[in-house]
């Protein structure tokens, strides 16, 4: 899909200086990255940052335990692509991504008041697990 593009894998403790202005700008609730990611990946295509995923314990108390028993579990915390990418490029970069985590289950949320309807998950062949309560 992109001719020259690398994929950054950042684990432990976030330093780089690029990743969180570019999730600030970016994602739609324009904050930064959450507290608990572990496995970060960032693409990168000539040499720009144009994409994060940010995976990590999961946030929600016994959520790992309601949905994946005993089992090692990540959540994905952040998604973010710059907005000048290729359609398609969200199932894509997130494949390559969980390529690199196959001895995690994922659990992640989608949030439909933001218009968000789960179209990355359902390409990306996530189980859809039902609405989270409010």
């Amino acid at each position: 899909m992109f001719p020259e593009f690398k994929i950054k894998i950042f684990t432990g403790l976030l330093g780089h200086s690029q990743i969180i202005p570019f999730i600030s700008k970016n994602h739609y609730l324009g904050n930064s990255m959450p507290r608990g990611c572990s496995k970060v990946f960032c693409l990168v295509i000539g040499n720009r940052l144009r994409g994060v995923a940010a995976f990590g314990i999961p946030a929600g108390r016994n959520c790992a335990e309601k949905y994946v028993q005993g089992e090692p579990v990540l959540e994905l915390r952040r998604f973010v692509l710059h907005k000048s990418l290729p359609k398609n490029s969200g199932s894509w970069f997130m494949s390559k991504c969980l390529k690199q985590l196959q001895e995690f289950h994922i659990l992640s949320y989608s949030d439909p008041a933001a218009g968000h309807d789960g179209t990355l998950y359902r390409a990306s062949n996530f189980i859809h697990g039902g609405l989270q309560k409010q």
